[in-house]
């Protein structure tokens, strides 16, 4: 489902140069736990204080968690130094680096 032409632009682009906008569902490769989720992964985008997060809504293999259940603020860059550093841990939510995504029609 596509959001309102209103919906709030977060001025991230997917990987084909759409815009991102709050409450789009966007598809991400799964590079691990594929045994769990399978290849993909769907986000739908919301807005949180600070930013934009990217919380989970379903995998190839179906819900595999509750919708919601894990979530990432949206970033352009992550440095490989920063990924493990657990103080960017805040209530389960961590960056995500927005890479490969798609928008979802």
């Amino acid at each position: 489902m596509k959001p309102p032409a209103t919906a709030e632009d977060t001025l991230f682009l997917d990987a084909e140069g759409t815009p991102i906008r709050v409450g789009d569902i966007v598809r991400a490769p799964v590079t691990i736990n594929q045994r769990f989720h399978g290849t993909w992964a769907d986000y739908r985008i919301r807005k949180a204080p600070g930013g934009y997060v990217m919380a989970y809504l379903r995998s190839e293999k179906g819900p595999v968690l509750p919708e919601g259940y894990t979530a990432g603020y949206m970033t352009d860059n992550i440095p490989d130094s920063d990924e493990t550093d657990l103080k960017t841990l805040a209530f389960a939510l961590v960056p995500i680096q927005v890479m490969a995504w798609k928008v979802q029609p």
